[in-house]
């Protein structure tokens, strides 16, 4: 009859490292077996990491989307403006328009914020 070492915060904490880092959940098991702990409590573990990180990469995908959404309006209406103002201009045989630059950048920028923010930077 084997003996396993007590379940601490300890394996908990070296199998989430080991799972952020890409390690696949049979080795991680493994390696929780190779530390003292049962195959049946190895694997509970892994398992309960396996949920609770997917749950935060979905609140990070989530968390970034307003980002994207407000960015790409930004930069629509950068586009507008400037487009529309152009049109007229033209159709008056010339003239003054409108170039936006700064909202097209400002909503480029909350993008690609938006873009780091669900990839979990």
């Amino acid at each position: 009859m084997t003996t396993s070492t007590p379940l601490t915060q300890d394996h908990y904490r070296h199998g989430a490292v080991r799972l952020r880092a890409g390690v696949p959940a049979e080795m991680v098991e493994a390696e929780l077996v190779g530390q003292g702990l049962a195959y049946d409590v190895a694997a509970r573990v892994v398992a309960e990491l396996v949920v609770e990180l997917e749950d935060r990469r979905r609140a990070q995908r989530r968390a970034g989307l307003p980002h994207m959404l407000g960015g790409a309006f930004f930069c629509a209406i950068g586009l507008a403006l400037t487009a529309i103002t152009y049109k007229i201009a033209i159709d008056r045989g010339g003239g003054e328009y409108l170039i936006a630059p700064g909202i097209f950048v400002f909503g480029a920028i909350e993008f690609f914020r938006g873009v780091e923010k669900s990839r979990g930077r």
